[in-house]
């Protein structure tokens, strides 16, 4: 059995959801952020689901849960939402999966402030 570094997996989803410098995405992953903390996976999900705007994240989220879980392949196979509810069955797959998906939103984060950060720090230097 090989040993994946689940970090850098979150790191490269992080990466691959960010936007740099945009506000719009920058408000997606803090409402998605937001949900996980409070409601949790399924509510989560639920809520990008329901946006239009939430599918540039749901899609790397879910293949980061796919390669990260142990049964992520097999249990993804069928619709997000009915893969969830069996994830739900399975208290440390559930809570390994929301940790992997707060830490890759955090890195998204990260990902989408680094412009405006960037841009923020030259106009001060002028």
């Amino acid at each position: 059995m090989s040993w994946k570094n689940l970090d850098v997996q979150c790191a490269k989803t992080g990466d691959e959801i960010g936007e740099p410098g945009s506000k719009e995405c920058e408000k997606l992953i803090r409402e998605a952020l937001a949900i996980l903390e409070e409601q949790g996976v399924y509510a989560m999900f639920l809520k990008l689901a329901a946006s239009q705007k939430g599918s540039a994240l749901k899609k790397p989220l879910i293949n980061l849960l796919k390669e990260s879980l142990p049964e992520g392949e097999g249990l993804f196979q069928k619709d997000i939402l009915f893969a969830l509810r069996d994830l739900a069955q399975d208290l440390d797959q559930l809570i390994l999966a929301r940790d992997l998906l707060r830490q890759s939103l955090i890195y998204g984060l990260a990902h989408t402030r680094l412009a405006t950060d960037k841009e923020e720090r030259q106009g001060g230097e002028s």
